[in-house]
């Protein structure tokens, strides 16, 4: 017999200790028994910092709004980037997302555009140094 399990985990594990904890399950159920562990990326939380407070400033700018930092929205397609480049998500919410017939607001479309736009913008005019705009 086979099974294919996809275990997502928060920061405060790893893989190296998710597939621990699976093997000695396995260990103590299943007698003779193979693992394959497959990573696809590691859990991660972007700390509030410059590059959060740029991003939340700009939405601000935009929207009236300050945006809630959370991890409300699940896990991240940003993990296979994250050590590559500073990393937040934002977008749109709603019913229908990640369904067959996903769907969104033209307007709120054409906010998130200009607030993407407005992140950009602070994000390329910084100085390097000191995270001040120039």
């Amino acid at each position: 017999a086979s099974a294919r399990i996809n275990i997502r985990f928060n920061p405060l594990h790893d893989s190296a200790k998710m597939a621990a904890w699976v093997r000695s399950v396995a260990a103590r159920h299943a007698g003779d028994f193979s693992l394959e562990v497959r990573v696809t990326g590691e859990a991660f939380l972007t700390q509030p910092g410059a590059f959060t407070a740029l991003v939340a400033e700009a939405v601000s700018e935009i929207t009236g709004r300050r945006p809630e930092l959370s991890t409300t929205g699940g896990t991240s397609d940003a993990r296979f980037i994250k050590d590559l480049c500073p990393v937040a998500e934002f977008g749109t919410t709603g019913k229908t997302a990640h369904m067959v017939d996903e769907r969104v607001k033209v307007e709120d479309l054409l906010l998130l555009t200009r607030c993407y736009e407005a992140i950009v913008k602070r994000f390329l005019c910084q100085d390097d140094a000191s995270g001040a705009e120039r």
